[in-house]
């Protein structure tokens, strides 16, 4: 109990045996969420932070732990509907390559500690501590926070963790996947300011997807004796083995296309004002705030974005600070402003230009602005000033290259064949974000 109490070396086995088996996702639209790897060819995500396949082919980023990046090379991938509140929120690809595990050790349960710890990594892979508070059989399963930490945009996908110690001469710890973390709710019945997680179980996707897979293979063997029946001029048995490998065939395919229609066997109630957890870094004009809150068409945002980012392409130079933990204004306008803060483990001032909306405008059931992100520059900490019209320009450029790639993507549901790979490739060869990482001048990424 007091090596339980203490969660004597918790933190060390979590490094060691979690940490390796997850990944942050990042698409090439900007938008940010976890995955882990249960098997060593299948990644497990949310379907709102993978949405379709074609997103996969667009390309998309695992960061690993150490933080170390590579991209997502997938054969297959299975996605639930992503904006479906009744089905799991779920998303499981077939790997190329093998990954590092989230450990399975099964374990007589007289051998372990009879409590638990409740768990999940967040995308900076610090460790939140959770108590759940609904019965099993309700779903989504809810925890809440042990530690008042606010579930943050950008976890969707992580695993819940449960954690009991294994009564050994020196602690040892025991960890099994609960399910996976796709929301946040504020609960009627507590604080207004006490939000709770929703997770979705796992192992039920994943026997879904597991045996039509087997029965899928089996049909291709029962395929190849046909024909070795059919040389061997067995044509009985050779027709009985085409026939069962059609059917068996045809039921594979009816099983794939009920888990991406959402059919289940787990009843989702999604609750009230949920929040998915994926994190957009860049989205369009027409999603701004602007348009509720201060009226705006949308040729009346996109004239004051530009008049905003041309003012800043205009100024010699701006000089960058920042509160630690805090966003800090460097320059505003009317509807649009300029931020700084600190990002990267303290290597590089982030500069966001942002909406206004934040200032009177918050998500609902948290202080967090709502406030969209448009474009980003990280800069060198050491550097205190950065040219504006550089600046300027790169922002410009960022824009127009979004811009750029919604048009691509629109072209492409209405294109066909190579038209639509050659619009995928452009597509694909367009980057939103740029970084500033040499002494003098913006380099894109």
């Amino acid at each position: 109990k007091e090596y339980f109490n203490k969660k004597d070396s918790l933190s060390t086995q979590i490094e060691q045996n979690i940490f390796p088996g997850l990944v942050g996702i990042k698409t090439a639209c900007g938008r940010v969420g976890m995955g882990f790897f249960q098997h060593e060819r299948w990644l497990v995500s949310n379907a709102h932070v993978i949405r379709h396949r074609s997103e996969i082919d667009e390309g998309i980023t695992l960061i690993e732990y150490d933080g170390g990046e590579c991209l997502l090379n997938a054969e297959k991938s299975f996605h639930r509907p992503w904006e479906s509140v009744d089905s799991p929120d779920i998303v499981v690809v077939n790997t190329a390559e093998t990954h590092a595990v989230i450990p399975d050790r099964p374990l007589a349960l007289d051998n372990v500690y009879p409590d638990f710890y409740y768990f999940y990594v967040d995308l900076n892979f610090d460790v939140h501590y959770l108590v759940p508070c609904s019965v099993p059989s309700q779903l989504p399963l809810l925890f809440r926070g042990l530690d008042e930490h606010i579930l943050q945009e950008g976890c969707s996908g992580t695993p819940i963790f449960s954690a009991q110690l294994m009564l050994s001469r020196s602690p040892n710890w025991k960890f099994a996947t609960i399910g996976a973390l796709y929301a946040r709710f504020v609960c009627a019945s507590t604080s207004t300011t006490s939000l709770l997680a929703c997770v979705v179980p796992i192992v039920q996707e994943f026997e879904q997807i597991r045996s039509s897979l087997l029965a899928s293979e089996s049909a291709e063997r029962k395929k190849q004796h046909s024909t070795d029946y059919a040389l061997l001029g067995d044509t009985q048995r050779s027709l009985k083995a085409h026939t069962t490998s059609e059917q068996e065939q045809t039921l594979t395919r009816q099983v794939f296309r009920a888990f991406e229609a959402g059919d289940s066997m787990l009843e989702i109630g999604l609750p009230e004002g949920v929040e998915k957890l994926a994190k957009n870094t860049f989205v369009s004009l027409e999603q701004s705030y602007l348009r509720k809150t201060a009226k705006l068409s949308l040729e009346e945002i996109k004239k004051s974005f530009g008049e905003f980012v041309s003012a800043l392409s205009e100024e010699k130079s701006i000089a960058i600070y920042s509160t630690t933990g805090r966003e800090s204004t460097l320059q505003s306008s009317e509807f649009w402003r300029l931020d700084t803060k600190c990002g990267t483990n303290g290597k590089y001032w982030v500069l966001q230009v942002q909406d206004n909306t934040g200032k009177g405008v918050k998500v609902r059931g948290t202080q967090k602005s709502a406030s969209s992100v448009f474009a980003e520059v990280k800069v060198p900490i050491k550097f205190k000033y950065i040219n504006g019209t550089a600046l300027g320009i790169y922002l410009q450029e960022s824009q127009a290259r979004a811009h750029t790639k919604e048009n691509l993507l629109t072209k492409e549901k209405l294109a066909s064949g190579v038209q639509r790979k050659v619009i995928q490739q452009q597509a694909k060869n367009i980057i939103v974000s740029i970084v500033a990482e040499s002494k003098d001048c913006c380099f894109r990424l």
